[in-house]
């Protein structure tokens, strides 16, 4: 039965696992090491896009995180795909926050966005 659980939760999860010749639980450590290092990334470019603006972390942020996709799509071993998904959660963090601290002011969008906005 939890077998089908998780196949719900991300049935991914499972060809991975048979992919790289290990676990499920070693697997889903993929996703914590990404999401530790995103949570971290974010509170460096939140104070990096103060000092040295937005753009580089606009701009830099998606091309890393492409690219350390297609560094997992290449990689042959668990640690590869560690090392992977740990540097695209640096770089997606690196842009995330920045994108939601990226909002054009009231004057410039739509009276949705402007009553939403508050």
């Amino acid at each position: 039965m939890p077998r089908l659980r998780a196949a719900r939760r991300a049935p991914f999860l499972i060809e991975m696992a048979r992919d790289l010749s290990t676990s499920l639980p070693i697997v889903a450590n993929l996703m914590a090491m990404t999401s530790i290092t995103w949570g971290i990334t974010s509170l460096i470019a939140g104070a990096g896009s103060d000092r040295w603006g937005r753009r580089p972390f606009l701009v830099g942020g998606p091309i890393g995180l492409a690219l350390c996709m297609v560094g997992v799509a290449l990689s042959g071993d668990y640690l590869g795909v560690a090392v992977a998904v740990t540097m695209a959660g640096a770089f997606a963090g690196g842009f995330t926050g920045v994108i939601i601290a990226e909002r054009p002011p009231a004057r410039r969008t739509g009276n949705a966005a402007r009553h939403s906005a508050g």
